[in-house]
C-alpha cells in the first residue's frame, strides 16, 4: 500500500512540474555581453544586454563598480555570512532509527565537478562532514 501512495505522490509531483514549467515565461531572447569588473586574477564578470544603449550599459558599469562590496563571486567574499540564515537543519524525531542510503553515482565528469565544489565549501567553512 505504501508503495502505491509514494508512486502516486511522485505522480501527482511530476505533473505539478510539468504544469508549472509550461506556464513559465521563456527566458529572455537578448544577447547579453560579459563585463569584467575584476582583475585576470581574480575575474567579477558581469553580463549586460547588447541591446541597452551605451550610455546605458556605461551607467550600469559605474552603478555595480558603486556597490561591488554587495555582491559575491566567491565563497570567499562572503566571510561573515550568518550561519542561522544560512545553515540547514534537519528536523529528526530523536528516537527515529538512522537508516543507511544507498550511494548515488554520477557520471564521472559530473563527479569531478562534484568534488570540486564540495572541497571549495570546505575549505571556506560553509560545510563541514558530520
Amino acid at each position: 500500500m505504501e508503495a502505491t501512495d509514494e508512486e502516486s505522490w511522485a505522480q501527482q509531483l511530476d505533473l505539478q512540474w510539468e504544469k508549472r514549467f509550461e506556464l513559465r515565461e521563456p527566458p529572455t531572447e537578448d544577447k547579453v555581453m560579459q563585463v569584467n569588473l575584476g582583475s585576470q586574477d581574480h575575474p567579477k564578470p558581469i553580463f549586460i544586454s547588447e541591446s541597452l544603449s551605451l550610455m546605458k550599459k556605461e551607467e550600469l558599469i559605474i552603478l555595480v563598480k558603486e556597490y561591488i562590496d554587495v555582491f559575491a563571486w566567491n565563497y570567499e567574499d562572503m566571510p561573515r555570512l550568518d550561519q542561522q540564515v544560512a545553515m540547514h537543519r534537519l528536523n529528526i524525531k530523536p528516537d527515529a532509527k538512522p537508516v543507511k542510503q544507498q550511494q548515488r553515482q554520477f557520471r564521472p565528469n559530473i563527479m569531478e565537478g562534484i568534488e570540486v565544489e564540495v572541497h571549495k565549501l570546505i575549505a571556506c567553512g560553509f560545510i563541514r562532514e558530520e
